[in-house]
């Protein structure tokens, strides 16, 4: 008897977590149901030829801020607390006496335009961060909600959301409702008088603390922004990292940005200290090459380390952040355009390096944000790009098009355009 298909890939090149193997796959309802040298495919609905081109999963930006996309005025921003405190000023001016339905729709389609190119370019999942504050209220949260129920067929959207002091009670509830999965937050950050500035390191230990407790008390893993910084102080990275372990949420902790990590006078035995315990309590990085060149000063201009993370067995991830807003005015939400950044930022130009490059926008990110389905085998959910290439070096260098990109089993887009 010969297993029906709904969608049937032959010749092409599987990305696997150790390198490509020439493989064919069946998918039915969603998920790859078969992999195999060859497959029979005289039942299936629709067959696509690779014609020799890799198949990768589908791609995993794991930190992003949607409900801010094209946002972005004429303002010359050139600092993390200058965009910080112009973003504050002009969301109080912008939203000053709007009702709330007029504030989600607003929200809403910015951030469509941010999903649609996402989709085009072979993103799967996103998870994004949402503002939760005393100005929108969960607004921001419930324009997720149902821009998630709206594109479900095309694209997974997780939410990353800080819980204010003063809006514990609104944040718990919109937890309970599912409309957030990890709890985010900016310890290195506190409200100041004059606007924003960088917390002392009791304020930060504190941010934490309450971020963990919430976490358990709330059941939800953590995402945070963490040592972003021109500064050589990572002591609150090393302070996660600790904590992660202390309280066995191996696994369950995701840090993004820790450029402090690489920043200039920065001691290197209390690097590698740090580094080691970041891989010893299974703490997830997330690396923003793009935003962190554009608002670092102009000295240093870089990211974390990500060599030196990577040797060490941590799992980094590569994500867009902003696009196109206060925080940065450029993005196209292509993760295989910041993929080639990142590689040449950290010098990784080898086959093998290059190789795992691609991991970094696939299998690493979707371990930070727990995805359980994810990955191109039996039983995996089919999310899967088509690249127009023939290795993923190649894809990489030469920035190619995404041939066909796949979600839950049908054709989302092909060549740069939904379907």
């Amino acid at each position: 008897m010969h297993m029906r298909y709904d969608l049937a890939i032959i010749n092409g090149k599987l990305y696997l977590p150790f390198g490509c193997v020439q493989k064919e796959v069946g998918i039915k309802d969603g998920y790859i149901t078969e992999i195999a040298d060859k497959i029979d495919t005289s039942s299936a609905d629709l067959v696509i030829d690779a014609e020799g081109r890799v198949i990768v999963p589908g791609f995993v930006d794991a930190h992003m801020h949607i409900e801010k996309s094209f946002t972005a005025d004429d303002e010359e921003i050139d600092s993390l607390l200058e965009a910080c405190r112009h973003s504050a000023d002009k969301l109080a001016e912008y939203y000053y006496n709007w009702d709330r339905e007029s504030i989600i729709l607003d929200i809403m389609e910015n951030a469509e335009q941010i999903l649609k190119k996402c989709i085009v370019n072979g993103t799967a999942v996103i998870r994004t961060n949402v503002m939760v504050n005393e100005i929108v209220g969960t607004a921001a949260l419930e324009a997720m909600e149902r821009l998630r129920e709206k594109y479900k067929s095309k694209i997974d959207i997780l939410i990353t959301a800080d819980c204010p002091e003063k809006m514990e009670e609104e944040w718990e509830k919109a937890v309970k409702n599912g409309w957030i999965n990890f709890i985010g937050g900016y310890p290195n950050l506190t409200v100041e008088e004059s606007g924003y500035g960088f917390a002392d390191a009791d304020e930060k230990q504190r941010n934490i603390d309450r971020i963990f407790e919430l976490a358990a008390r709330n059941q939800l893993p953590v995402d945070v922004h963490c040592d972003e910084s021109d500064e050589p102080d990572f002591s609150l990275f090393r302070y996660i990292c600790e904590k992660t372990w202390r309280e066995q949420m191996e696994g369950k902790v995701t840090v993004s940005h820790v450029t402090a990590l690489g920043a200039k006078g920065a001691d290197e035995e209390a690097v590698a200290d740090a580094v080691a315990w970041c891989a010893k309590a299974a703490v997830h990085v997330v690396t923003l090459p793009s935003q962190n060149l554009y608002l670092m000063s102009e000295n240093r201009r870089g990211t974390t380390r990500v060599r030196q993370l990577r040797q060490a067995g941590v799992p980094v991830g590569v994500a867009s952040d902003n696009v196109r807003d206060i925080f940065r005015p450029f993005g196209n939400c292509d993760l295989l355009e910041e993929a080639l950044l990142t590689a040449q930022i950290h010098k990784y130009g080898s086959e093998r390096e290059l190789t795992d490059i691609m991991r970094m926008i696939t299998y690493f990110p979707a371990a930070s944000c727990g995805l359980k389905e994810y990955g191109i085998l039996p039983g995996s959910r089919a999310n899967l790009v088509i690249l127009n290439a023939d290795s993923v070096p190649e894809a990489l260098r030469s920035q190619v098009k995404k041939a066909y990109v796949i979600h839950r089993g049908k054709i989302t887009a092909a060549y740069g355009k939904m379907v």
